[in-house]
C-alpha cells in the first residue's frame, strides 16, 4: 500500500474518534443520510529529492508534500445562523483531534486553509473544508 494511503487511513482513524455520522475516504458528498459526516482525500502531492541524495545516489530519498482535504458536511434544516456556530465548533474539534503524535509516519501536519460553502445540489447541506499540509518521506521506487 502506498505510504500516502497509509497516512490518510491513520488520519481517518483519528477523525473516527469524533461523534460524527461517519468518516469516508472520498471526494464526493456522503450518500448516506447521516449528519454531520466527514470525508477526506488527497488533493495533490509534490515530491522533492532530499538534499545530498541527487544523482548518482540511488535510491534517492524523497520528501513528499501532500495537500489533504478534510470536509465536514452539515445539514441545516432551520436555523441558518446556527450552522455557522456548528462549523466553528467542528473546526475546533477537528483541529484538536488531528495531530502529528509520531504514530502515523509523517514529519509534519499543518492546517493551511479553511473554506466554507453550500453544497451545489442541496442548499440545506453546508460543507467546511479544512486543508492540511502533510510532509513525509519515502525512498525512490519504494513508496510504501
Amino acid at each position: 500500500m502506498h505510504k500516502r494511503r497509509t497516512i490518510i487511513n491513520a488520519i481517518k482513524a483519528q477523525l473516527q474518534t469524533l461523534n460524527v455520522g461517519g468518516v469516508w475516504n472520498q471526494r464526493t458528498p456522503p450518500t448516506r443520510n447521516v449528519w454531520p459526516a466527514v470525508t477526506l482525500y488527497a488533493e495533490e502531492e509534490t515530491i522533492d529529492i532530499a538534499p545530498g541524495h541527487e544523482y548518482p545516489i540511488q535510491p534517492r530519498s524523497q520528501t513528499r508534500h501532500l495537500t489533504l482535504a478534510v470536509n465536514v458536511w452539515l445539514r441545516c434544516d432551520q436555523d441558518a445562523e446556527k450552522i455557522e456556530d456548528d462549523m466553528d465548533e467542528w473546526a475546533v474539534n477537528i483541529e484538536q483531534t488531528l495531530s502529528n503524535d509520531g504514530t502515523i509516519g509523517i514529519a509534519d501536519l499543518i492546517l493551511i486553509n479553511s473554506e466554507f460553502s453550500v453544497a451545489e445540489d442541496d442548499p440545506k447541506i453546508n460543507v467546511m473544508t479544512l486543508t492540511y499540509y502533510v510532509m513525509y518521506y519515502t525512498e525512490e521506487q519504494n513508496p510504501e
